[in-house]
């Protein structure tokens, strides 16, 4: 068996041979639907989309306004194992699911079994330069390949013009490339979504209130895709204790939701603030469940921020610096409050910077009980 360095090298080596540097885009500018190509009735349509769980669910609205346009039209879609795990969400727009794992083994599959699709166009939602992106574009041979315009432009026959990136969210600069299919993303529903079965909320929601006796629920996440996202007691504490004294005299309770290798931070957490420990998920299905019973979510993290976006839950984002100069993943039409820091960590935020967007966005809430679900 090969090693995985010799393995990481032959990667490489096909990431070159696949993208060659080019100075200038030469393909066509797509600025309006008028300027898309044409297209079959009904269009072969791949997705690349090999990201984190945040990306594929701000990319799930623009998924959904194709599916209900071309209902007939074959859409697949690349994933990574990192966004595998909400299969459940995207297959239900999608024929056919492929995997790139970044490993060789991968990158030879696709190399043979894209091209044999046929694709009409091969589009790349992602609105900054991406290597991965580029060579999985590359991979389909595509009729048409579009993305949306940036500094690695040259990889696409069409590009759509990129909404400003300090300014306009995310799910909407996604959006832009429904232009490539002759859609106007601006009248369309880019409301984000999360769905379960009955059976899975019931099970969620009774577990959850059985934590709280009934009393409705603000759940904290802590824990963040990086360390840097990731709150530590020296920060939560002081922010709980705060909140906790805000609320004594109403039926709400502090849930925290963390995972497994955080159980030490939880625990020091809870010994100082009394807090409830969510129970560790065996899925993010489960943790989805779980969170959608809060009536207020607390996170870093922007995944849960967008899982409380598609279930329009008061939010209260923690931002960072990420030097990314772009718009922050906001919950996206969501009544929210953010606490943010230049810095890079999360917890350079203060307690009291904190609980003073608490506070702006508490009375807005409405605080649900075990009695309006179970």
């Amino acid at each position: 068996m090969a090693s995985s360095g010799a393995l990481k090298s032959v990667e490489l080596y096909i990431r070159k041979l696949l993208i060659k540097p080019k100075e200038h885009f030469s393909g066509i500018m797509i600025n309006d639907i008028i300027d898309a190509p044409i297209l079959p009735l009904n269009p072969r349509i791949l997705i690349i989309r090999p990201d984190r769980i945040g990306d594929m669910l701000i990319t799930l609205p623009s998924l959904r306004v194709i599916r209900n346009t071309y209902p007939n039209a074959i859409i697949d879609i690349v994933v990574g194992k990192a966004n595998l795990s909400i299969l459940t969400q995207f297959q239900r727009y999608v024929n056919s699911v492929y995997v790139y794992d970044k490993s060789l083994k991968s990158i030879l599959s696709l190399l043979i079994e894209l091209p044999k699709q046929s694709y009409d166009l091969v589009i790349d939602p992602l609105d900054n330069p991406s290597t991965t992106s580029g060579y999985l574009v590359k991979l389909a041979k595509a009729k048409h390949s579009i993305g949306i315009y940036k500094q690695n432009a040259h990889i696409y026959s069409h590009c759509v013009i990129a909404k400003d990136r300090n300014t306009v969210h995310i799910v909407e600069r996604t959006a832009q490339i429904l232009l490539s299919l002759k859609i106007n993303p601006s009248t369309c529903n880019l409301d984000l979504e999360y769905t379960h079965s009955d059976k899975d909320i019931i099970e969620a929601k009774i577990e959850m209130y059985s934590l709280t006796d009934g009393a409705s629920i603000i759940a904290i996440n802590i824990a963040g895709s990086v360390q840097a996202r990731t709150i530590m007691p020296e920060l939560a504490i002081p922010m709980i204790k705060k909140i906790q004294d805000h609320i004594k005299d109403k039926n709400i309770k502090i849930i925290v939701f963390g995972e497994q290798k955080h159980a030490t931070i939880l625990q020091e957490i809870k010994q100082a603030c009394t807090i409830i420990i969510a129970p560790f998920s065996q899925s993010f299905h489960q943790y989805a469940a779980r969170l959608k019973s809060a009536s207020m979510i607390i996170s870093p993290d922007t995944s849960a921020i967008h899982l409380a976006a598609a279930w329009k839950t008061p939010t209260l984002g923690l931002f960072l610096n990420d030097n990314s100069h772009t718009a922050l993943w906001t919950p996206y039409k969501t009544l929210h409050e953010i606490a943010y820091t230049e810095d890079n960590s999360v917890n350079s935020l203060t307690a009291d910077q904190i609980f003073t967007a608490f506070c702006n966005i508490y009375p807005k809430v409405e605080w649900q009980t075990s009695d309006n679900y179970v």
